[in-house]
C-alpha cells in the first residue's frame, strides 16, 4: 500500500504545473458572437467556418447577434448546436417600440434575432422575452433594435441569474447611449439583486460616457475582474482599424467568480465573420 502511495505521489510530482485541473461546481462558459447576417458576405461560404468556431468555443450559453432566417442561417446554427435550445424573437415580431418608420424599414431591413442558445443539461430557463430598444419617434435609431433576456437557473447549484443579449445602433453614439439606458432600466425593474449579465455587439468601446452609464448602474466589464485574460482587445475591424465593441458586463461584481475572459482574436476572415467572438468562464458566488 505504501509503495502504491509513493508511486502516485511521484507521478503527480512529475506532472507539469496546470496539468491537474478541478471542476468547479456550477461553472459555466458563456460566449457572445456577432456572426454577420446571412445575406452579407456570402453566408454559404462562411457557414462552415462560423459553425466550427461556435462548436470549438464549447460554451453553455451563446449570445449571438445578426442571425436571420434567410439563407437558412438560423437553421445552420441550430444544426451546429443540435443539443441546445434557444430563446429570442426577431425584430419584426410585434415588439413594442417599433415606430411607423421602423415598420416601414422592416420591409427592407433584415429581420434579425439576438437569440440566446443554452445547454439544457446545465441551465433551466425560468422566463424570457425580447423587447424593443428603439426609443420614441424623436430619439429612435435608424434601424429597429432589440434585446433578448433570459432568467436562468444553473441546475447543479440552483443559483439564478439573468442574461441580456443585444445589438446596439451602428451609426450614432447618442442612440447607443439611449439604448443602453433602456436596457439598464429593464434590468433595474426586473432583476433586483439577482446577478445579471449584459452582452452583445455594442458598436462602441466601454469608455467615457458609456462606462459611466454602466458604472452608475453598478455594472462592470467582466474583463477587468477576470482571473486571467486571453487575446487582444480587438473584436471588430472598421475602416481598417481594430477596436473592442463586443462586451460582457456584469452586476454585481462580487456575485461572479470569473476564471477566464477570452477574445478569440485573429478569427475575422471572409470564411467566418467580421467580428471575433468573446467568452468568459464563470461561476456564481
Amino acid at each position: 500500500m505504501k509503495n502504491n502511495i509513493s508511486i502516485s505521489i511521484s507521478i503527480l510530482m512529475l506532472l507539469p504545473m496546470g496539468a491537474i485541473t478541478t471542476t468547479i461546481k456550477g461553472e459555466l462558459t458563456m460566449a457572445s458572437y456577432n456572426i454577420t447576417h446571412g445575406k452579407k458576405n456570402n453566408w454559404p461560404k462562411r457557414q462552415p467556418g462560423v459553425c466550427n468556431l461556435i462548436q470549438k468555443i464549447n460554451a453553455d450559453i451563446y449570445c449571438l447577434q445578426e442571425i436571420i432566417k434567410d439563407n437558412q442561417q438560423l437553421d445552420s446554427i441550430q444544426t451546429a448546436l443540435s443539443n441546445y435550445k434557444y430563446v429570442g424573437k426577431p425584430r419584426s415580431s410585434g415588439i413594442k417600440g417599433l415606430s411607423l418608420w421602423h415598420r416601414f424599414v422592416m420591409n427592407f431591413a433584415q429581420d434579425e434575432y439576438c437569440p440566446i442558445f443554452y445547454n439544457p443539461t446545465k441551465i433551466n430557463i425560468l422566463a424570457h422575452d425580447t423587447f424593443g430598444i428603439n426609443g420614441d419617434q424623436w430619439t429612435s435609431a435608424l434601424l429597429p433594435r432589440i434585446c433578448t433576456w433570459a432568467h436562468c437557473k444553473e441546475i447543479t447549484t440552483g443559483k439564478e441569474f439573468y442574461v441580456y443579449n443585444t445589438h446596439l445602433d451602428h451609426k450614432d453614439q447618442e442612440k447607443r447611449l439611449m439604448q443602453i439606458k433602456l436596457i439598464l432600466n429593464d434590468t433595474k425593474k426586473r432583476c433586483g439583486n439577482t446577478p445579471t449579465i449584459i452582452t452583445g455587439d455594442f458598436n462602441t468601446t466601454v469608455t467615457f460616457e458609456v462606462e459611466k452609464i454602466f458604472s452608475d448602474a453598478d455594472f462592470i466589464h467582466a474583463r477587468t475582474v477576470a482571473h486571467t485574460v486571453e487575446g487582444s482587445t480587438v473584436t471588430h475591424i472598421k475602416g481598417g482599424k481594430g477596436f473592442e465593441c463586443d462586451h460582457i458586463m456584469i452586476k454585481p461584481k462580487d456575485a461572479f467568480a470569473i476564471q477566464c475572459y477570452k477574445i478569440f482574436d485573429k478569427t475575422i476572415s471572409d470564411t467566418t465573420s467580421d467580428h471575433n467572438p468573446i467568452s468568459m468562464i464563470f461561476s456564481l458566488n
